[in-house]
Formats: structure tokens, sequence, C-alpha cells
């Protein structure tokens, strides 16, 4: 979820699955799988589409991660909470 003020590109990812999109803030953004692929799922953010660095976090299936803050090289700031 971004919960920043800018609109950044969001990648969820969950096993073979990998959603991405645009999001502006408040907007919310979920990797869909089946129950085999359930395994390490992540997230990332950058700035745009031409960015070459991002943030990233691992999440667990099943968890809500919120960026609460963007900055570039990984220093984002999160929230993590349980469906």
């Amino acid at each position: 979820m971004n919960g920043s003020d800018e609109r950044l590109l969001f990648v969820a990812r969950e096993g073979e699955t990998s959603q991405t999109a645009e999001l502006g803030p408040g907007e919310r953004l979920c990797a869909s799988s089946t129950p085999e692929d359930r395994g390490t799922a992540s997230v990332s953010v950058y700035r745009d589409a031409d960015a070459l660095e991002g943030c990233t976090r691992l999440a667990r299936p099943g968890h809500d991660e919120t960026l609460l803050s963007y900055a570039d090289f990984d220093r984002c700031a999160w929230s993590s909470m349980t469906e």
C-alpha cells in the first residue's frame, strides 16, 4: 500500500505471480497467487519506470506492507500489518 504522499511505481511478487502498477497515495497493489506459489513475497517501489534504484521489502503472504515514505537506494520507511 502506498502510504506516502507521492505517486510511485509498485511491483508485488509472490511465487511466480507479479503485479505492477503506479499507485497514488492510499492505493493498494496485491500479488494474487495459488496455494502452491505461497512462499517468499516481496514488494518493490520505484520513483518511476525509468528509475534504476528503488526500495524492496520482503513480505510474508497475507501481510500488508505499507510504504510510509520513499527515498532512493533502499532507504524507505515501511510498516507491516497482518490481514
